[in-house]
């Protein structure tokens, strides 16, 4: 075959496989990609490396631009230039290595870049910050001439004019002032400090630190003053400065003027061209001397020129978006002139932003298409313009996207500007002239107007996903429009084409979204009471929907206004009745304010027959009421406080918010047991008891009362027992740590009535041995009640739960309870581990224990014929002593299951018996014996004993003893 054609059937075998799209490339272009250069970046460069190249030295060239308008390429071009014309040049990344000293950085990439690493700085520059190099005999010579002879001469002449001084004036002879000078210590003085000096020069000296100042400029020298570098000019390149930390940059410009340029022998070798952001540039020079320096001033000093990248041509971007859409090879980017305008009209003059959006974009793009969101793809133009909402107003994105999950919204409304506004405001927006907020709603105000794209459901771009339930039943638009406006005979047609194709259930779960949804307001009562009367009609049960509905009945709405829209007939026997109990209450609470009515007299206006009926709803679902707390609370303390009423709010939420502590005291004080006619009975008593709130002096009544209560019902069934048990628990729980034992009547009577709870509790749980669970929690908290008198009497019953209580009776006991049960019982929770490894594992009472109690716990289980492996490994065999614990396992190894041998094996290695010499004789003598006690699995122990990494442990007489071998 032609090599031209195999050439074509791969790339066409290629093309059967493309995705459909191609992620463009987010890099800086370089001189071999030349066709790709545009915005005439290529005569940018060349009026650069002009500038550079006919300017004499030092020179430092500024190139201005903000990220993405293409510094760095335009700086790769004259890097090439320069290269071609004979120049050496040096480009230099410093944000890529910022997190490093960039000093030894850049002389590292100098020797690499330029000397091929001859002077090998890689590993030559990673030196400490001094040290001691020994001297020549002409080395030391010269620094005795720099350091000792200078200053010796100097101080020798000061003293022998000194002493010319004084015998002009003493007339004395010159050994008497040499006398004297030795007396004064002159002369001890100055040997000293000649010796000193020689001291400093002891055979070394200090070398500097690459990156110190000193060390840094040495090397760059002799960096320069290599012959490749003779008569050439170096071009130094110094990338990405505006990107990195304030004080690296702000040093590294320092070091360009101090080290780089300013140095009359480096001055004429080095010209330095800086790509970077002028503005990021002042930023990090403010970030760094304070807001009132002169940047402008600073950066004229440093820069002999500037030149800054000139804005782009309209029509250079159009084109260049154009065919950044075309080699995206996304189907419904091309010719898509929308999108086109989009992306333009925000994203102008940036063109590596324009082609990271654009990757962006085909990532949402290629989702939508993997989710089939037709919409989406139909209109991927408003799906760029959301996305560059998410990307300059990102606070209008949160409201967009918030707002479109729960409600029809619109780009072109006042409300959404209005909401806008409200955030930013709330988000402190405004600055010391409040102009930030009215600049960025001008902001949003045009782009939104310069790209009129737009879209009805907004909320399917902001997630990305359609419900397959939309999907299935493309008539769910014209569904929504009729029930919306009450155009319940459309609804209806279009309800029985659904039904006829079985697809019921998934209107069902959309009408649930929907009134999701809108929540509240007109729209939604209309929907709801025309879909109410049209299913009502045709006898149909949608309950996804009957419960949303009633969960957010009625739709904010004031009731009174909007009562004749609902049928009650249709209310109460189609949808009440078809609504999940959790639910119904919601339907009944718009009607409060008519049963609450009084007449003139204060009488209510319904009759009792009905208030009772009133009051059985509130009590199954009380929160639909919670409105009108204060009223029901007023109801019930002056007329419904009554037996009939008050028993009827027998859930707890019922009791807290509608029961006030004045009518709980009345109740309590008027509770006697004979008002109790059976079990049905005493449970709502106790609920009401243990959830209504009351004074302190009521709890300290219902403490001695339900002490009495229970030695009433001491000789009553279990079951009444179990709820008493119950009730007293949660009341107790509730109500006996809240006493404060300064406020309470009498702290010895009160501790006198728990004695008496606690001595009732302990005979209950004897007489109750099939639901001990019912009583073990209560006990648990009157055993901690500091003072209790009979606190051994419940230690004592709680031992007993943990030793011989059921799996079934312990798997109700909360993490938490045992973790303060190992602390307060550990002896007995340590002793039902030994014989019940799940416990220990399944509750994770491993945690709870300490090194030596886990310890304790292994041993116990190989005691008892138990894999202790689970147990170690859990606890990453972090016991008190592992030599103790080996000692302790090897004569229980008799006792396991010979399939458990392996995994003795394995935690005794890693116990570290191999180290144990005596114990593996030891251990070989249990195995025996394991062997003996179990004949029929010889061959499996002798397996086990076999295995190459077991082998190993045992000497030959060993193995041959386990074996049944006679040893040679």
């Amino acid at each position: 075959m032609p090599i031209k054609k195999l050439i074509k059937n791969i790339f066409k075998k290629e093309d059967a496989k493309s995705p459909g799209f191609k992620i463009l490339p987010d890099r800086p272009l370089g001189p071999d990609e030349d066709e790709d250069i545009r915005f005439g970046h290529k005569d940018v460069a060349k009026t650069v490396f002009s500038l550079i190249d006919n300017a004499e030295s030092p020179i430092t060239l500024g190139l201005y631009g903000r990220w993405g308008v293409g510094k760095t390429t335009i700086a790769s071009l004259v890097r090439d230039m320069a290269s071609k014309n004979k120049m050496m040049c040096l480009f230099f990344d410093s944000w890529k290595y910022e997190r490093d000293s960039l000093r030894r950085q850049f002389l590292i990439e100098l020797d690499k870049q330029i000397f091929n690493k001859k002077f090998n700085y890689a590993k030559k520059l990673n030196q400490s910050l001094s040290r001691p190099e020994e001297l020549t005999f002409g080395q030391f010579l010269k620094q005795i001439f720099k350091h000792v002879a200078g200053r010796a001469i100097g101080i020798l002449t000061i003293i022998i004019v000194a002493m010319a001084l004084v015998w002009v004036v003493t007339d004395k002879p010159v050994p008497t002032l040499i006398t004297l000078l030795y007396n004064l210590g002159i002369l001890g003085t100055f040997i000293s400090f000649i010796l000193s000096g020689f001291e400093i020069l002891k055979g070394s000296v200090q070398i500097h630190r690459t990156d110190s100042a000193e060390g840094f400029e040495s090397h760059f020298k002799e960096a320069l003053s290599d012959p490749k570098l003779k008569d050439k000019v170096l071009l130094i390149i110094i990338d990405n400065l505006d990107r990195v930390e304030d004080e690296k940059a702000v040093g590294i410009l320092s070091d360009i003027k101090t080290f780089l340029s300013d140095d009359g022998f480096i001055k004429n070798r080095v010209k330095f061209l800086i790509p970077c952001d002028d503005q990021a540039l002042r930023a990090q020079l403010r970030a760094k001397y304070g807001e009132s320096f002169d940047t402008d001033e600073f950066l004229r000093k440093f820069f002999n020129l500037t030149i800054k990248i000139p804005k782009f041509i309209d029509l250079d971007l159009y084109v260049y978006v154009q065919d950044l859409l075309k080699e995206s090879l996304v189907p419904e980017f091309q010719n898509n002139r929308d999108l086109e305008d989009v992306i333009i009209l925000a994203l102008r003059d940036n063109p590596r932003e324009i082609k990271q959006f654009i990757n962006s974009l085909t990532s949402q793009v290629v989702l939508s298409k993997e989710r089939k969101l037709e919409a989406i793809l139909k209109n991927t133009a408003f799906l760029a313009k959301l996305l560059i909402i998410r990307q300059k107003f990102p606070v209008l994105y949160e409201i967009i996207e918030e707002k479109s999950l729960r409600a029809r919204i619109s780009l072109d409304t006042n409300e959404i500007i209005e909401l806008y506004k409200k955030e930013l405001e709330l988000k402190d927006y405004e600055d010391k002239k409040g102009k930030i907020i009215e600049r960025e709603i001008e902001s949003f105000k045009k782009f939104n107007e310069l790209s009129p794209v737009n879209e009805e459901n907004i909320d399917v771009f902001v997630t990305l996903r359609q419900s397959k339930e939309e999907k299935s039943i493309p008539e769910w638009s014209s569904l929504v429009l009729a029930l919306e406006e009450g155009d319940e005979g459309e609804a209806t047609e279009i309800v029985k084409s659904i039904k006829k194709d079985e697809k019921l259930d998934q209107l069902d779960l959309l009408l649930k979204s929907r009134v999701e949804k809108l929540k509240s307001g007109p729209i939604i009562t209309r929907l709801v009471s025309s879909t109410m009367i049209m299913l009502c009609n045709i006898k149909e049960k949608l309950p996804k929907f009957f419960d949303t509905a009633a969960n957010y009945f009625p739709f904010g709405q004031d009731f009174m206004k909007v009562y004749d829209q609902f049928d009650l007939d249709t209310v109460f026997d189609f949808w009440y009745e078809n609504t999940s109990t959790s639910k119904k209450f919601k339907i009944i609470g718009p009607v409060i304010s008519l049963l609450a009515s009084r007449e003139n007299d204060g009488s209510p206006v319904i009759e009792d027959e009905y208030s009772l009926k009133l009051f059985e709803i509130i009590n199954k679902k009380p929160q639909a009421f919670k409105s009108e707390e204060t009223n029901l609370k007023n109801h019930i303390e002056s007329v419904f406080f009554k037996h009939p009423h008050l028993t009827k709010l027998n859930s707890k939420d019922a009791r807290q918010l509608f029961i006030t502590e004045k009518a709980a005291s009345k109740y309590i004080d008027s509770l006697e047991k004979s008002q109790i006619e059976n079990i049905e009975e005493l449970k709502i008593i106790l609920n009401l008891w243990v959830a209504m709130d009351l004074p302190d002096g009521s709890i300290f009544n219902s403490i001695k009362k339900l002490g009495e209560l229970m030695t009433a019902y001491d000789n009553s069934t279990k079951e009444e027992k179990i709820i008493i048990c119950d009730g007293v628990a949660r009341f107790t729980k509730k109500y006996v740590a809240k006493l404060d034992p300064n406020v309470s009547p009498d702290q010895n009577q009160f501790l006198t009535e728990v004695s008496q709870l606690s001595l009732n509790l302990a005979k209950y749980y004897d007489d109750l041995p099939e639901s001990r669970t019912s009583v073990i929690n209560l006990i648990d908290f009157y055993s901690l009640i500091e003072g209790n008198p009979r606190k051994d009497a419940l230690d004592n019953r709680i031992k007993d739960f943990i030793l011989n209580t059921g799996e079934t009776d312990m798997g109700v006991i909360k993490k938490q309870t045992l973790k303060e049960w190992s602390s307060n019982y550990s002896d007995s929770i340590i002793n039902r581990g030994q014989k019940d490894i799940k416990f220990v594992l399944d509750k994770e009472i491993y945690k709870y224990l300490t090194p030596e109690q886990n310890q304790t716990l292994v041993v116990g289980l190989m005691s008892n014929g138990q894999n202790p492996k689970p147990v170690l490994d859990a606890i990453s065999f972090n016991v008190h002593s592992q030599e103790a614990l080996i000692k302790d396992m090897i004569p229980l190894v008799s006792k396991v299951n010979p399939t458990d041998l392996a995994d003795i094996f394995k935690s005794l290695i890693e116990l570290g018996v191999d180290k144990m010499t005596d114990q593996i004789e030891n251990f070989k003598l249990s195995i025996i014996e394991l062997k003996k006690l179990h004949p029929d699995k010889s061959d499996d122990i002798e397996k086990v004993v076999k295995a190459k990494k077991h082998q190993k442990l045992f000497n030959p007489g060993q193995q041959a003893e386990l074996l049944g071998e006679e040893s040679e």
